[in-house]
Protein backbone atom coordinates (compact mmCIF):
# COMPACT_ATOMS: atom_id res chain seq x y z
CA UNK A 1 0.00 0.00 0.00
CA UNK A 2 2.77 2.53 1.20
CA UNK A 3 6.50 2.34 -0.21
CA UNK A 4 8.86 4.51 1.21
CA UNK A 5 12.56 4.09 -0.07
CA UNK A 6 15.72 5.67 1.00
CA UNK A 7 14.25 9.30 2.14
CA UNK A 8 16.81 11.81 2.90
CA UNK A 9 16.09 14.93 4.27
CA UNK A 10 17.76 18.44 5.26
CA UNK A 11 17.16 21.82 6.34
CA UNK A 12 19.43 24.45 7.39
CA UNK A 13 22.48 22.08 6.91
CA UNK A 14 20.64 19.26 9.20
CA UNK A 15 20.06 16.02 8.07
CA UNK A 16 16.73 15.13 9.90
CA UNK A 17 15.96 12.33 8.02
CA UNK A 18 18.79 9.97 6.76
CA UNK A 19 18.10 6.88 4.04
CA UNK A 20 14.63 5.94 5.92
CA UNK A 21 12.63 3.08 4.04
CA UNK A 22 9.77 1.36 5.33
CA UNK A 23 6.55 -0.07 4.00
CA UNK A 24 2.75 -0.81 5.00
CA UNK A 25 0.99 -3.50 3.97
CA UNK A 26 -2.98 -3.69 3.36
CA UNK A 27 -4.69 -4.18 6.60
CA UNK A 28 -1.96 -3.44 9.10
CA UNK A 29 -0.99 -1.25 11.76
CA UNK A 30 2.34 -0.14 11.84
CA UNK A 31 3.56 1.76 14.84
CA UNK A 32 6.10 4.66 14.41
CA UNK A 33 8.09 4.79 17.57
CA UNK A 34 11.10 6.90 18.89
CA UNK A 35 12.35 9.79 21.16
CA UNK A 36 11.61 13.96 20.79
CA UNK A 37 13.23 14.46 17.48
CA UNK A 38 13.71 11.24 16.16
CA UNK A 39 12.51 12.32 12.95
CA UNK A 40 8.93 11.14 13.65
CA UNK A 41 6.63 13.78 12.37
CA UNK A 42 9.27 14.92 9.79
CA UNK A 43 8.71 11.77 8.07
CA UNK A 44 4.94 11.82 8.35
CA UNK A 45 5.40 15.28 6.61
CA UNK A 46 7.61 13.75 3.89
CA UNK A 47 5.05 10.73 3.04
CA UNK A 48 2.21 13.24 2.88
CA UNK A 49 4.03 15.97 0.38
CA UNK A 50 4.37 18.46 2.86
CA UNK A 51 8.17 17.67 2.84
CA UNK A 52 10.35 17.32 -0.29
CA UNK A 53 12.97 15.35 0.64
CA UNK A 54 16.60 15.68 -0.89
CA UNK A 55 16.76 11.82 -2.27
CA UNK A 56 14.44 8.54 -2.15
CA UNK A 57 10.62 7.99 -3.25
CA UNK A 58 7.17 7.54 -1.62
CA UNK A 59 5.05 5.29 -3.27
CA UNK A 60 0.83 4.89 -2.75
CA UNK A 61 -0.53 2.08 -4.28
CA UNK A 62 2.25 1.88 -6.63
CA UNK A 63 2.12 5.73 -7.91
CA UNK A 64 4.53 8.55 -6.64
CA UNK A 65 2.44 10.22 -4.07
CA UNK A 66 3.18 13.50 -6.24
CA UNK A 67 1.32 12.02 -9.39
CA UNK A 68 -2.22 11.69 -7.16
CA UNK A 69 -4.86 14.29 -8.06
CA UNK A 70 -5.25 15.71 -4.78
CA UNK A 71 -8.97 14.97 -3.98
CA UNK A 72 -8.18 11.19 -5.47
CA UNK A 73 -6.01 11.19 -2.95
CA UNK A 74 -7.84 12.29 0.24
CA UNK A 75 -10.18 9.78 -0.56
CA UNK A 76 -7.99 7.02 0.04
CA UNK A 77 -5.19 8.86 2.57
CA UNK A 78 -6.03 10.83 5.83
CA UNK A 79 -3.83 12.73 8.40
CA UNK A 80 -4.11 13.54 11.38
CA UNK A 81 -1.19 16.35 12.21
CA UNK A 82 0.64 16.10 16.27
CA UNK A 83 -1.42 20.05 16.50
CA UNK A 84 -5.06 21.47 14.59
CA UNK A 85 -5.02 24.79 15.03
CA UNK A 86 -8.48 25.97 14.52
CA UNK A 87 -9.48 29.54 16.45
CA UNK A 88 -12.56 30.03 14.35
CA UNK A 89 -15.86 30.00 16.39
CA UNK A 90 -17.46 27.03 14.52
CA UNK A 91 -18.83 23.94 16.33
CA UNK A 92 -17.40 20.61 16.70
CA UNK A 93 -20.11 19.03 13.96
CA UNK A 94 -18.88 22.00 11.18
CA UNK A 95 -15.33 21.13 12.11
CA UNK A 96 -16.35 17.43 12.05
CA UNK A 97 -18.54 17.87 8.76
CA UNK A 98 -15.44 19.50 7.08
CA UNK A 99 -13.92 16.16 6.07
CA UNK A 100 -16.38 15.88 3.21
CA UNK A 101 -15.10 18.12 0.80
CA UNK A 102 -13.49 15.82 -1.26
CA UNK A 103 -16.33 14.24 -1.64
CA UNK A 104 -19.92 14.32 -3.59
CA UNK A 105 -21.53 12.14 -2.06
CA UNK A 106 -24.61 14.50 -0.63
CA UNK A 107 -25.44 16.37 2.43
CA UNK A 108 -27.48 13.14 3.98
CA UNK A 109 -25.35 10.65 3.36
CA UNK A 110 -22.39 12.74 4.15
CA UNK A 111 -24.20 13.96 7.59
CA UNK A 112 -25.04 10.01 8.30
CA UNK A 113 -21.58 9.04 7.92
CA UNK A 114 -20.30 11.93 10.49
CA UNK A 115 -22.52 10.83 12.80
CA UNK A 116 -21.75 7.53 12.62
CA UNK A 117 -18.01 8.40 13.17
CA UNK A 118 -18.55 11.07 15.91
CA UNK A 119 -20.59 7.97 17.49
CA UNK A 120 -18.00 5.83 17.18
CA UNK A 121 -15.64 8.48 19.02
CA UNK A 122 -18.11 9.17 22.07
CA UNK A 123 -18.19 12.80 20.78
CA UNK A 124 -22.04 13.52 19.44
CA UNK A 125 -21.91 15.68 22.64
CA UNK A 126 -19.56 18.27 21.14
CA UNK A 127 -21.43 18.06 17.84
CA UNK A 128 -22.65 21.66 18.87
CA UNK A 129 -20.42 23.07 21.58
CA UNK A 130 -17.46 26.26 19.82
CA UNK A 131 -14.29 24.20 18.98
CA UNK A 132 -12.10 26.81 20.93
CA UNK A 133 -13.95 26.02 24.33
CA UNK A 134 -13.42 22.35 24.09
CA UNK A 135 -10.43 20.95 26.10
CA UNK A 136 -7.58 19.11 24.71
CA UNK A 137 -8.75 15.87 24.50
CA UNK A 138 -12.54 16.67 23.18
CA UNK A 139 -10.71 18.74 20.27
CA UNK A 140 -8.68 16.19 19.49
CA UNK A 141 -11.65 13.74 19.36
CA UNK A 142 -13.50 15.98 16.72
CA UNK A 143 -10.21 15.94 14.75
CA UNK A 144 -10.01 12.62 14.59
CA UNK A 145 -13.74 12.32 14.01
CA UNK A 146 -13.14 15.04 11.14
CA UNK A 147 -10.17 13.04 9.48
CA UNK A 148 -12.22 9.38 9.58
CA UNK A 149 -14.91 10.82 8.10
CA UNK A 150 -12.81 11.97 5.31
CA UNK A 151 -12.02 8.23 4.31
CA UNK A 152 -14.99 6.13 6.39
CA UNK A 153 -17.00 5.18 3.33
CA UNK A 154 -15.60 2.53 0.84
CA UNK A 155 -13.22 3.72 -1.99
CA UNK A 156 -11.41 2.08 -4.86
CA UNK A 157 -8.31 1.15 -3.25
CA UNK A 158 -7.93 0.36 0.38
CA UNK A 159 -7.46 3.45 2.35
CA UNK A 160 -4.91 4.73 4.92
CA UNK A 161 -4.70 6.36 8.17
CA UNK A 162 -1.86 8.64 9.33
CA UNK A 163 -2.27 9.86 12.96
CA UNK A 164 0.41 11.51 14.61
CA UNK A 165 -0.29 11.34 18.67
CA UNK A 166 -3.93 10.72 18.04
CA UNK A 167 -4.06 9.79 21.95
CA UNK A 168 -1.83 12.39 23.38
CA UNK A 169 -4.85 14.43 25.29
CA UNK A 170 -6.77 11.42 25.33
CA UNK A 171 -7.94 9.52 29.08
CA UNK A 172 -7.45 6.35 29.63
CA UNK A 173 -11.35 5.13 28.75
CA UNK A 174 -11.12 7.55 25.39
CA UNK A 175 -6.99 5.64 24.63
CA UNK A 176 -8.92 2.60 25.40
CA UNK A 177 -12.15 3.27 22.83
CA UNK A 178 -9.54 4.74 20.44
CA UNK A 179 -7.62 1.31 20.07
CA UNK A 180 -10.33 -0.89 19.97
CA UNK A 181 -11.40 1.04 16.64
CA UNK A 182 -8.24 0.97 15.19
CA UNK A 183 -8.16 -2.83 15.42
CA UNK A 184 -12.16 -2.51 14.02
CA UNK A 185 -10.67 -0.83 11.24
CA UNK A 186 -8.20 -2.74 9.79
CA UNK A 187 -10.34 -5.30 9.74
CA UNK A 188 -12.82 -3.13 6.77
CA UNK A 189 -9.73 -2.71 4.29
CA UNK A 190 -7.77 0.19 6.03
CA UNK A 191 -3.92 0.45 6.87
CA UNK A 192 -2.86 2.26 9.91
CA UNK A 193 0.60 4.08 10.80
CA UNK A 194 0.21 5.80 14.03
CA UNK A 195 3.34 7.55 15.93
CA UNK A 196 2.71 6.71 19.54
CA UNK A 197 4.70 7.62 22.35
CA UNK A 198 2.83 4.84 24.89
CA UNK A 199 5.07 1.90 23.97
CA UNK A 200 2.12 -0.32 25.75
CA UNK A 201 -0.23 0.80 23.57
CA UNK A 202 1.89 -0.19 20.40
CA UNK A 203 2.46 -3.57 22.14
CA UNK A 204 -1.69 -3.79 22.10
CA UNK A 205 -2.30 -3.02 18.54
CA UNK A 206 1.15 -3.02 16.18
CA UNK A 207 1.39 -5.56 14.02
CA UNK A 208 5.03 -3.92 13.26
CA UNK A 209 6.96 -1.14 14.77
CA UNK A 210 9.39 1.18 13.15
CA UNK A 211 11.48 2.24 15.90
CA UNK A 212 13.59 5.79 14.82
CA UNK A 213 16.68 7.09 16.17
CA UNK A 214 18.32 10.39 15.42
CA UNK A 215 16.44 10.41 12.17
CA UNK A 216 17.57 6.61 10.96
CA UNK A 217 15.59 3.57 10.96
CA UNK A 218 16.86 1.56 14.10
CA UNK A 219 14.69 -1.52 13.95
CA UNK A 220 11.39 -2.32 11.66
CA UNK A 221 9.68 -5.62 12.17
CA UNK A 222 7.10 -7.17 14.06
CA UNK A 223 6.34 -5.77 17.35
CA UNK A 224 7.63 -8.10 19.76
CA UNK A 225 10.83 -8.62 17.43
CA UNK A 226 11.50 -4.49 18.16
CA UNK A 227 10.40 -3.61 21.86
CA UNK A 228 13.00 -5.23 23.11
CA UNK A 229 14.70 -4.66 26.51
CA UNK A 230 18.04 -3.96 24.17
CA UNK A 231 16.18 -1.85 21.94
CA UNK A 232 14.41 0.40 24.43
CA UNK A 233 17.66 0.90 26.30
CA UNK A 234 19.35 1.66 23.35
CA UNK A 235 17.34 4.51 21.26
CA UNK A 236 15.52 5.74 24.44
CA UNK A 237 17.73 5.54 27.32
CA UNK A 238 15.58 3.59 29.60
CA UNK A 239 15.68 -0.38 31.56
CA UNK A 240 12.39 -1.99 31.37
CA UNK A 241 10.67 -5.39 32.26
CA UNK A 242 8.03 -7.30 30.51
CA UNK A 243 5.65 -8.12 32.62
CA UNK A 244 2.93 -10.52 31.64
CA UNK A 245 -1.01 -10.06 32.00
CA UNK A 246 -2.25 -13.24 33.99
CA UNK A 247 -5.55 -13.57 32.21
CA UNK A 248 -5.02 -12.06 28.94
CA UNK A 249 -0.94 -13.23 28.98
CA UNK A 250 -0.53 -10.16 27.27
CA UNK A 251 2.86 -8.64 27.76
CA UNK A 252 3.43 -4.86 28.57
CA UNK A 253 6.36 -2.84 29.67
CA UNK A 254 7.01 -1.48 33.72
CA UNK A 255 9.97 1.27 32.99
CA UNK A 256 12.50 1.38 36.03
CA UNK A 257 15.39 3.17 35.05
CA UNK A 258 16.75 6.34 32.70
CA UNK A 259 20.37 5.79 31.65
CA UNK A 260 22.16 9.42 31.43
CA UNK A 261 23.92 9.97 28.60
CA UNK A 262 27.94 8.75 28.98
CA UNK A 263 27.08 6.12 31.52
Amino acid sequence: MLEIRNISVEIAGKRLLDDVSLDIQRGEIVALLGPNGSGKSMLISTITGEQTPQSGSVRFHGNAISKWHPQSLARHLAVLPQQSLLSFPFTGREVADLSRIPHNTGREIDAAIVDEVLNELDAQGLSKKLYPNLSGGEQQRIQLARVLSQVWQAAKLPRLLILDEPSSYFDLAHQRLLLELLLKLVGNDFSVLVVLHDINMAMSCADRVVLLKAGRVHAFADTQSVITKENLLSVFRVKCDFLSNPDSKQEFVALHDVVKPGR
